[in-house]
Parts: C-alpha cells; structure tokens; sequence
C-alpha cells in the first residue's frame, strides 16, 4: 500500500492569518501587563482574559466574591487600560463567571 503525500499549503494563507492575529494578541499582551501590574496577586489568580472585541474586554472569573470585587475595580482598569493600550481601543470590562 503506498501513501500519498497531501500538498504543502502555500505560504501566503499563513502569513495572511498570522497577520490577523498578531494585533489581537498585542491587544491581550497589553491588557495583561496592565492587570498584572495593578491587581494583586491573589486576585489574578481568579482572572482569564478571554476576549477584546468591539471595545470590551471580557475576563472570565472563576468565584462571585472575585466577580465582585473586579466589578468594583473596573472603573479604574478601564482607565488605565484606555491610557496604556490604545490599539485595543476598550471602553468597557465585561465579567463572565465559570
């Protein structure tokens, strides 16, 4: 039985998808530079950034008390975030629960 070789896809699909995703995760590193620096520790290990689209970043908690005290918090990230990541354009910090 011999196999048969599928074909190498060409380069320029790649680079056209690498090309769409590198600012995205340009917007998640800026983001979490931003949270890393101003949430403490025990609280972003309850955080996931999961998404930046249309002006909000979601980030997935994983406890109501932690839902919580970010909600309180976001007012503040939201400015920082505006201030220091401008390519990612957020106006609005959306909370989701596991």
């Amino acid at each position: 039985m011999t196999r048969t070789r599928l074909p190498i896809p060409a380069a320029a699909p790649l680079a056209d998808f690498l090309a769409s995703v590198a600012p995205r995760r340009a917007k998640f590193a800026c983001a979490a530079a931003v949270l890393d620096e101003l949430l403490p520790p025990w609280l972003l290990a309850h955080c996931e950034i999961r998404d930046t689209a249309a002006g909000r970043l979601t980030i997935r908690v994983d406890h109501p008390a932690e839902q919580f005290e970010l909600r309180m918090r976001s007012p503040d990230l939201v400015a920082a975030l505006r201030a220091r990541c401008r390519l990612a354009r957020i106006t609005e910090i959306a909370l989701t629960l596991i």
